[in-house]
């Protein structure tokens, strides 16, 4: 009679042991830097939905922060988060590819040179020499030592970047896809001559804990992506470098004004 009562403590305490873990997701901290369409400050980018509907009915509880692209960087390596979205190549040269952990990608990207609607596009670091040029503060550090002798301005966002090649306040700014694609046909851009090309991911830093939440994060991104789940999410932001896809030829450009030079 005693084994029983204990048999049953053990049982109850068991069960009782499963729902407090049901009742108590882990928390993750992950850091949003601004990569317009992809991560966006109302949590409706394309990766913040992808990585949520993996999540979605586990025992993950996200807690996030929107930064500007840099900023978000500077959070993630000083720990205030366990993960951050993309810049997994910049992660791995601050912090040590031995001290960080990344998921499968969640999508690929390139940097594109971009000149204002109706100029020849530069194919070449020759074409560059003489030019104004422009980049995203964060962004720079993909790819600054691709083009030796050459200096780019960083400037805090997208918007202001488009804006001050469209007014003439710069002459190309290194852009990247598909980011920007709903804006292409606004610019000048060679599409068959990327800069370069990475794959964007969901870095952590390096912990039994984190690299548990890899391991089941990627198990169902692979789910989705074999179910076209994924593909579905990302819709338009699907993005293969060898087949770029514009929107419409005849889009017209936009009208700015000098307000699109404020970030």
């Amino acid at each position: 009679m005693k084994e029983r009562v204990r048999a049953g403590w053990l049982i109850a305490g068991l069960m009782a042991t499963f729902v407090c873990a049901a009742e108590s997701p882990t928390l993750l901290r992950i850091a949003e830097p601004q990569i317009t369409g992809l991560v966006e400050a109302d949590g409706q980018g394309v990766y913040q939905r992808l990585v949520n509907a993996a999540l979605e009915g586990g025992t993950y509880q996200i807690e996030s922060r929107f930064f500007p692209f840099k900023r978000a960087m500077a959070e993630f390596i000083n720990k205030r988060f366990d993960c951050l979205y993309s810049q997994t190549e910049l992660a791995e040269k601050l912090l040590g590819r031995e001290n960080v952990v990344f998921s499968l990608p969640l999508g690929q990207f390139g940097f594109y040179f971009f000149t204002r609607r109706g100029q020849l596009a530069p194919r070449s670091l020759d074409d560059l020499r003489e030019q104004r040029l422009i980049g995203i503060l964060g962004q720079i550090d993909y790819y600054q030592e691709l083009l030796p002798g050459l200096e780019v301005a960083g400037v805090p966002s997208e918007k202001q970047a488009m804006g001050m090649i469209t007014l003439g306040r710069a002459d190309v700014y290194i852009g990247a896809l598909p980011d920007l694609l709903p804006h292409v046909n606004e610019f000048s851009v060679a599409l068959d001559h990327p800069l370069l090309v990475l794959e964007d991911r969901l870095t952590c830093h390096r912990s039994v804990a984190n690299e548990h939440f890899i391991t089941a994060l990627n198990q169902r991104l692979q789910e989705m992506k074999m179910s076209g789940v994924t593909a579905s999410v990302l819709g338009p932001f699907y993005f293969d470098p060898a087949n770029v896809n514009p929107p419409p030829a005849d889009s017209p450009p936009r009208k700015l004004s000098e307000s699109d030079l404020r970030p």
